[in-house]
């Protein structure tokens, strides 16, 4: 079995333990207000993406750490800290895309670049001693996170329809939403988390993302579409600080346990398609604009106006993940694999 066959299959392990005893994230509420409550670099404060997020997440809850952070040993040692000894670290991948070199494409000018998976290794803040005392979360608005919310349905350029009666769906041949009046909820933040689960679905549209929707009730395509979709509302949710509410994702368990038995990877690109769903619908750019919310307000101890001029950003934390800071390592890794394999010829 391969290393990515593996990091699948204990993946995968993981979610149907998840999903067995009723815990993974995606099929439990959690208040909002708070960004980020999910799996993050402690460093940098930024959210980790795709399987890296779940895969993480879901090794908090089954070790039973306390603390969201992640650092790399690196990290650790650059703050003060150490990890204690006999503790394990949790992989996570890194995905690169090699161009083909000049030699390559000498002896085949059809050459194409080609995608590399990379392990890195990190430790949660709980396995750690001696580090500093960990960031505050940050407290977002109720009043902001929503206005940034009604912002992000109107700049999908989704037609949201509010006659909807008690359901909430998407329809792809009319590429329209169809949801309950806000009124219809227990709460504003339970109108969008449901509003974000159902703007995952549009961007299967075969003009967006181009994803199969085509799955009735009960089949396999649609549990799974089910699956992506319920992770990117998690993340979406996590990142805004609008809090989570699972809906109907109780109904899906048995089969989505079903689908990752038969194959592990499936639970590993129904995350990176959430995480494409993330992307195509420019989330970063919102938690962006939460979190420097939030940090004006720290800073002067009031709350911003609502207008405010354009701004330079401030310059972000290095991530030691950062495609560019990782070369050295990945050129190192190629290296000794090279060895390996010249070794193994001789």
């Amino acid at each position: 079995m391969s290393k990515t066959d593996d990091y699948a299959r204990q993946f995968a392990d993981l979610v149907i333990r998840s999903l067995e005893n009723h815990t993974a994230p995606w099929t439990k509420p959690w208040k909002p207000g708070e960004v980020p409550a999910g799996p993050h670099n402690g460093v940098t404060n930024r959210s980790y993406r795709g399987s890296n997020f779940m895969n993480l997440l879901l090794t908090q809850q089954e070790r039973g750490y306390q603390s969201a952070e992640w650092l790399t040993f690196k990290q650790i040692g650059e703050a003060g800290g150490k990890v204690r000894k006999g503790q394990k670290g949790t992989l996570i991948q890194f995905w690169k895309t090699s161009e083909p070199t000049a030699e390559q494409l000498e002896e085949d000018p059809t050459a194409k670049k080609i995608m590399q998976v990379f392990y890195f290794t990190v430790f949660n803040r709980d396995q750690c001693d001696g580090l500093p005392e960990p960031k505050a979360q940050l407290q977002v608005p109720e009043q902001w996170r929503h206005e940034k919310c009604e912002q992000l349905m109107t700049d999908s350029g989704v037609p949201f329809n509010f006659n909807g009666g008690d359901r909430a769906y998407y329809r792809p041949d009319i590429d329209q939403i169809f949801m309950p009046s806000k009124a219809a909820f227990s709460s504003p933040d339970g109108f969008y988390a449901t509003a974000l689960h159902e703007l995952g679905h549009s961007t299967g549209h075969k003009d967006r993302l181009g994803r199969d929707l085509s799955g009735k009730f009960g089949s396999e395509s649609y549990a799974i579409e089910e699956l992506r979709a319920e992770i990117f509302s998690f993340m979406c949710a996590e990142r805004l600080g609008i809090g989570h509410d699972p809906g109907q994702s109780t109904a899906y368990i048995k089969p989505w346990i079903k689908v990752l038995n038969n194959d592990p990877r499936e639970i590993v690109r129904a995350s990176g398609d959430a995480d494409k769903m993330c992307i195509f619908l420019k989330i970063e750019r919102y938690e962006e604009l939460q979190q420097s919310h939030v940090q004006d307000q720290e800073l002067t101890g009031q709350e911003p106006r609502q207008e405010r001029p354009v701004r330079k950003a401030r310059p972000k934390p290095v991530d030691p993940l950062a495609p560019e800071l990782l070369d050295d390592q990945i050129k190192d890794m190629k290296a000794r694999r090279r060895a390996k394999e010249l070794a193994v010829a001789l």
